[in-house]
């Protein structure tokens, strides 16, 4: 193999592992000033808005008034649009898969104070959401559970010894109450050994694109009847409005979930 040929190769390489132009086109390194703000963080809270998460407490039918509660709290980097959707596009369709890494380091305060509220619940690890064969294949990476793998690296956690298996179909291009009906019952827990199961291990899950709450509430229902507790989740981003500027909550005065 000549010199030319190895030169190339590298330069390809560098291509995918740091693009030469920011998701929004500017000439950088990985992210322009201005991407960098929109994908850093801090993590907010999303969970209220998200519709499949949300399950009725008490009704008071005199008034026609209904009381939902989140299952559990879920963190995102920002709505999904904009720079933030560009990036997360990036990482997940345009095999940019160092920009995983920063989303990791945004995500991390928001693990961190997940951490220090549960420290008194026993151990808990990292359970990323599944990704379908033919979504890795063709991205030639499986995003979620890398990001979960560096999101461990940064917090010193772990990931959970188990896994999640999706035989649900795609609900991409499918409206909220179809994506819901597509994801129900289609999440099984795989690996969960017998001490595993006595322990009442927690998790964290972690997914890219927060949307219904869909996945993430199937696959709270599949973990429960396992006999695992979900305390939480984190994505990159939500994709729905109103998020750009949430109430900041705090999980310490949370008690919904638990």
């Amino acid at each position: 193999m000549t010199s030319a040929p190895i030169a190339t190769a590298l330069l390809s390489l560098r291509q995918i592992v740091l693009p030469r132009f920011c998701p929004c086109g500017e000439p950088t390194s990985l992210l322009c000033p201005a991407c960098l703000a929109a994908c850093s963080g801090p993590p907010l809270r999303a969970e209220a808005a998200a519709p499949a998460l949300n399950v009725v407490v008490s009704a008071r039918i005199r008034e026609c008034a209904v009381v939902t509660a989140p299952l559990f709290p879920v963190s995102v980097l920002g709505a999904y649009t904009g720079r933030l959707r560009r990036a997360v596009l990036a990482a997940k369709n345009g095999r940019q898969w160092a920009l995983l890494d920063g989303f990791a380091h945004a995500l991390a305060p928001a693990l961190s104070e997940l951490q220090e509220t549960w420290r008194d619940e026993g151990e808990f690890f990292l359970l990323p959401i599944p990704s379908r064969p033919q979504n890795v294949f063709r991205r030639g990476e499986d995003q979620v559970l890398a990001l979960s793998r560096l999101l461990a690296r940064e917090t010193g956690s772990s990931l959970a010894p188990f896994r999640l298996v999706n035989r649900g179909v795609s609900g991409r291009g499918k409206r909220a109450r179809e994506r819901r009906g597509n994801r129900r019952g289609s999440m099984r827990v795989m690996g969960l050994s017998r001490a595993d199961k006595e322990r009442s291990p927690g998790v964290v899950l972690v997914d890219d694109v927060l949307t219904t709450g869909a996945t993430l509430a199937d696959a709270h229902r599949a973990l429960a009847e396992a006999g695992v507790r979900v305390l939480g989740a984190l994505c990159l981003a939500a994709a729905f409005p109103g998020l750009e500027n949430p109430p900041r909550e705090d999980y310490s005065s949370d008690t919904s979930h638990r």
